[in-house]
């Protein structure tokens, strides 16, 4: 397969490849065998090809992710959920808290970026456990891990745990209409309250820890969406202009970028965007309240 694709790396001049296989890692062997083929691609003819994977947080070792670094491999997709042994049970992972520090810590070692969510609001969610698994994000993750809330699916188990619950009552109106990263179930025994007070801690979390940068210079390329922008890395300093950078609308924008000499992933964002992440909480209390208002003032017309 390798003989046959590099014409077309040549041809488009390709220098990133992302695989999206669950299974890469399940044969170390086969995993060894493609950083070989994929060694001797990047020397005929030398060019930066860096490249994107996923693996088991079971199979990580310090030799594996050696060998990936090597052989150009810049970030690593995990399947994390949860820091909390109670929520992993819960969400029948086969991984505990150990596994996925060692799959965290290996691969920042290694100068490659970890990816992966941490999923908040399984029905075995507690104040504690999400305590745990956000204190943990603050102090080893370098903001490479995202922070999101469950969403129920249909087909999954905790949606059909919604489903005997009532907590969904209409499937189709959920399908349409709210089956939406914004709009959270609470599946757990906290009362609702609570879990929206996590929800938002969740959002003030990420906002005010995820290392967002301003570009030090933004220029439009030939296409009028289409920029080139320079950005100084949070983590190292380094100073790298990326181009053909999509921007549809330059003052409200964000997207992540790859360090090139750490390899560590930052955000970078308009300052109306960094604003909005910043104060999110604020934001969104301020939102909660003008609907209230709107509400009422409706009802006062009728």
């Amino acid at each position: 397969p390798f003989n046959k694709i590099r014409p077309d790396f040549l041809k488009y001049k390709i220098n990133n490849l992302a695989i999206f296989d669950d299974c890469f890692s399940s044969k170390k062997e086969r995993l060894y065998e493609f950083c070989k083929k994929i060694s001797d691609l990047r020397k005929q003819p030398p060019w930066n090809l860096t490249w994107h994977c996923q693996i088991l947080v079971t199979v990580v070792d310090d030799d594996m992710l050696k060998t990936m670094r090597e052989a150009g491999c810049e970030t690593i997709s995990y399947g994390f959920e949860s820091f909390s042994p109670i929520v992993l049970k819960s969400m029948k992972k086969p991984i505990t808290p150990e596994l996925i520090d060692k799959a965290i810590k290996l691969t920042l070692k290694h100068n490659m970026s970890p990816r992966g969510h941490f999923i908040f609001g399984d029905i075995a969610e507690t104040k504690e456990t999400a305590k745990t698994t956000l204190d943990y994000w603050k102090k080893e993750t370098k903001g490479q891990i995202g922070l999101s809330m469950v969403q129920p699916y249909p087909g999954s188990n905790i949606y059909a745990y919604c489903i005997e619950k009532g907590l969904i009552k209409d499937k189709l109106n959920y399908i349409k209409y709210k089956m939406d990263p914004n709009n959270n179930i609470n599946m757990t025994s906290m009362e609702e309250k609570d879990f929206n007070k996590l929800r938002m801690e969740i959002l003030d979390t990420y906002g005010k820890n995820i290392p967002f940068v301003s570009p030090l210079f933004i220029k439009q390329e030939d296409n009028k969406d289409v920029y080139s922008i320079e950005a100084k890395c949070p983590f190292c300093s380094h100073l790298t202009t990326y181009k053909n950078c999509s921007i549809p609308n330059k003052s409200n924008y964000d997207f992540y970028l790859i360090c090139r000499n750490c390899h560590y992933r930052f955000f970078i964002a308009s300052p109306l965007k960094k604003f909005v992440y910043k104060h999110y909480s604020s934001l969104e209390s301020l939102k909660n309240i003008y609907k209230k208002f709107n509400k009422s003032i409706k009802k006062s017309k009728l």
